[in-house]
């Protein structure tokens, strides 16, 4: 009986939907404290939670980028090439499932700039005709 007096003064838990929506501003102040890898993490925890999120993989894609970006300077190239391998991977389902959307077509588009450096001279031709598909 307490259990059913407790439930009713406490709620229901957190519907999926509301728990990514808070890892999404757990993620969003993480960002802004330039924490990027704590980010991530709620990026992929919101992603997780609502696979189909536009916003949390339009978040995850340019912090993905950003860790790429460190991990370049500091010379780790390894590591930054696979970040922004992931970061276009997360940019091109966004665009895919959500053309509509400017944020992945920017997400792809940067992604591949930023994998310029780890790819042939052919390899980096073919990545800027995908950068001119229809927005």
């Amino acid at each position: 009986m307490l259990a059913l007096v407790l439930a009713a003064c406490i709620g229901p838990p957190p519907s999926p939907p509301d728990e990514a929506m808070a890892a999404l501003a757990r993620g969003d102040a993480a960002h802004a404290a330039f924490d990027s890898a704590a980010a991530r993490a709620e990026y992929e925890r919101a992603l997780a939670l609502d696979p189909a999120g536009v916003e949390a993989r339009a978040r995850l894609a340019h912090v993905l980028g950003d860790l790429g970006e460190a991990a370049a300077a500091a010379g780790r190239a390894e590591e930054a090439r696979g970040l922004h391998e992931r970061a276009l991977a997360v940019a091109e389902s966004l665009a895919s499932d959500a053309p509509e959307r400017p944020e992945g077509h920017l997400a792809v588009a940067t992604a591949l700039g930023s994998l310029v450096p780890f790819r042939s001279g052919r390899g980096t031709v073919s990545a800027s005709r995908r950068i001119d598909a229809p927005a």
